[in-house]
């Protein structure tokens, strides 16, 4: 679909066409990365920019509008990852792979009960090794640097050294898919 679409002033479809649509919408990505009580007046400001900029936004906005700024099931306090470590249920997945391999996928009841008994009497211990700082997170390289640096974003934006924009724009690099 993005590749349809036309420019309406000069009526070429093309690379410019395409970026400003890609970087619109790597910023409507980024806005979970603001505190939740600066997301909504970022939205509409993105929302009425972006508009009309690319008209072809229009649904894209709509839908952002009453699924995550305006519903109530989803209000931005549920989603905002501001200031958040974890932001993924990657440690999960993880957990239930691990329980998947420790049998099979499609387990009998009584297995899965005495494999999910296992796995809760190894919590306490887990918890005290936390408290220890001697059981750390397993993260790659890549993404503790991709961490360090929004950190540092964040930290620069609560004291007020870069605007909501430049955060917005700092985020959607960090978390935009590369493509070559």
């Amino acid at each position: 679909m993005l590749c349809s679409v036309t420019n309406v002033k000069n009526g070429s479809t093309g690379f410019a066409t395409l970026s400003l649509l890609g970087s619109s919408i790597l910023i409507f990505l980024a806005l979970p990365y603001l505190p939740a009580e600066h997301i909504l007046l970022s939205f509409e400001e993105i929302a009425d920019s972006s508009t009309l900029a690319a008209p072809a936004l229009q649904d894209l906005v709509a839908y952002i509008r009453e699924t995550w700024i305006q519903n109530s099931m989803w209000p931005p306090e549920s989603w905002s990852v501001f200031n958040r470590s974890v932001r993924t249920n990657n440690d999960t997945e993880g957990w239930h792979r691990r329980l998947n391999t420790r049998g099979r996928a499609n387990q009998h009841m009584y297995m899965l009960i005495n494999n999910l008994y296992s796995e809760a009497k190894l919590v306490p211990i887990q918890v005290q090794l936390v408290r220890e700082s001697k059981l750390k997170r397993h993260q790659r390289k890549t993404f503790k640097n991709m961490q360090g640096r929004l950190f540092d974003l964040w930290d620069r934006y609560s004291r007020n050294e870069i605007k909501t924009s430049q955060l917005l724009s700092a985020c959607s690099h960090l978390s935009a898919p590369h493509v070559e």
